[in-house]
């Protein structure tokens, strides 16, 4: 829920600081919704779930071949899923810089850094951790319409800062959204 009122007081903050007739064509706003799949190094079973995600970005340079932007986004889920034997909802915060390249089939990289919690609905397991900073790599194609609906597939890598080794792993996102 934090995460949700930091995502708002940071979308309000860009747009009155940064949308202006000058700028307007390199703000990125976008939504999606999609699966989650993650997968933990040290954990044997983790359920896909339903998630959205909130972006809002800036292009600060924009190539012939590429675009390249930083974002920030807030990914919710919208059902539980199951971790060995706890169910959890989750929220992520990232502050993301993306590589995308031109045309409607693109390849887009991804690097950034993260805060995810884990709101667990039974105990927590034993040598997980329920919040966690980390890092992302992340590698994706796409196909976009031209009327900015995008479908996407992810690979993100994520690993964390505070020696938990249960909340390392890799979560693959296939997603459907709208970005203007």
């Amino acid at each position: 829920m934090k995460l949700k009122i930091l995502f708002t007081s940071l979308l309000l903050i860009v747009s009155a600081t940064v949308l202006s007739p000058a700028t307007a064509g390199e703000l990125l706003i976008g939504a999606k919704i999609g699966l989650i799949d993650p997968e933990f190094d040290h954990i044997d079973k983790s359920d896909p779930f339903v998630a959205t995600t909130l972006g809002v970005g800036y292009e600060f340079l924009d190539l012939l071949a590429v675009d390249i932007a930083a974002e920030v986004e807030v990914t919710s889920s919208l059902t539980e899923s199951t971790l060995g034997n706890s169910d959890y909802n989750y929220d992520n915060l990232a502050l993301i810089f993306s590589l995308r390249t031109a045309g409607p089939v693109y390849f887009i990289g991804r690097a950034g850094a993260m805060k995810q919690e884990f709101d667990f609905v039974d105990a927590t397991p034993v040598g997980f951790s329920e919040k966690d900073n980390g890092t992302i790599l992340g590698a994706g194609i796409g196909f976009s319409t031209g009327l900015r609906w995008e479908i996407q597939l992810d690979a993100h890598k994520y690993s964390n800062k505070d020696n938990t080794p249960y909340n390392d792993g890799t979560a693959y996102f296939l997603n459907v959204g709208l970005s203007f």
